[in-house]
């Protein structure tokens, strides 16, 4: 049966949970403990309480933890919150004490606690990425963040999606969001087309261990600067470069690098 199908008893097809809202319920063993979690981890206060239960409103979605005798398996994500920055949520959550997983997922890279997840709805992206958490009664949460397509978030999500595509090794992935007439600068590579780039430095993406941002914004339409910070996957030093991206229709058709410090120097 489906959500349009007829009610028991024939009649007429209708909707039935099509125009409802979903709320999530999250089982406590303690409720107290549970509510001061939220409050100090998170900086989530519940919009409403009665007893043994708190309703939470976020500025999409509500959801509510409930006190049960049970707990929570946390073998899969339970509830999950989709954020602009996954950078500086997970920071930002650190620095109050959330304790990220860092065993992550087969098959699939994870850098600083981050993973990049391949693929997403095509309304959403391109891909996305994701980082996971436990409450203190067990249940597991998640951090998402969209990335790649005009659809999400502009320039910046489109940005966003190249580095993740090199973070994962998805050529794919960033095949999809560079223009045909593509070109590549660097003080060592002077225009190189989308062929010559994928030829010389595609090959280079399993050296680097990832790139922490410092900056990461549009400065005029259609025009992104990212400054971040990297370094080769075997260890040794850290440089911060800075990269100046041109969109064109959702997609990026010229990258400018400007190679910066050795980190600490």
């Amino acid at each position: 049966m489906t959500t349009s199908d007829t009610a028991s008893g024939g009649g007429a097809a209708r909707p039935v949970l099509t125009a409802s809202a979903v709320a999530t319920r999250l089982p406590a063993h303690d409720l107290d403990r549970a509510r001061a979690w939220y409050r100090e981890k998170l900086g989530l206060s519940p919009s409403e309480a009665r007893e043994g239960g708190l309703l939470y409103r976020v500025r999409d979605g509500a959801f509510v933890v409930f006190a049960s005798t049970g707990r929570a398996a946390g073998t899969h994500t339970q509830m999950g919150f989709e954020v602009d920055d996954i950078e500086a949520a997970v920071r930002l959550l650190r620095e109050r004490g959330v304790v990220f997983d860092d065993e992550g997922i087969p098959g699939l890279r994870m850098v600083d606690g981050i993973v990049d997840v391949p693929g997403n709805y095509p309304s959403k992206g391109t891909g996305e990425r994701g980082a996971w958490f436990r409450d203190s009664e067990g249940n597991l949460l998640g951090l998402g963040q969209p990335v790649g397509g005009p659809s999400h978030g502009g320039p910046v999500s489109v940005v966003r999606g190249v580095f993740s595509a090199w973070r994962s090794g998805d050529r794919a992935a960033l095949e999809a969001l560079l223009s045909d007439d593509f070109r590549f600068f660097s003080p060592r590579d002077d225009g190189l087309d989308r062929a010559a780039y994928f030829e010389v430095c595609w090959p280079h993406h399993e050296e680097l261990a990832g790139h922490d941002f410092v900056h990461i914004g549009e400065v005029e339409p259609g025009v992104v600067t990212v400054t971040y910070e990297s370094g080769r996957a075997g260890g040794g030093e850290r440089f911060r470069n800075t990269e100046v991206f041109t969109l064109r229709d959702g997609l990026v058709v010229e990258v400018e690098v400007f190679f910066g410090r050795t980190v600490g120097s």
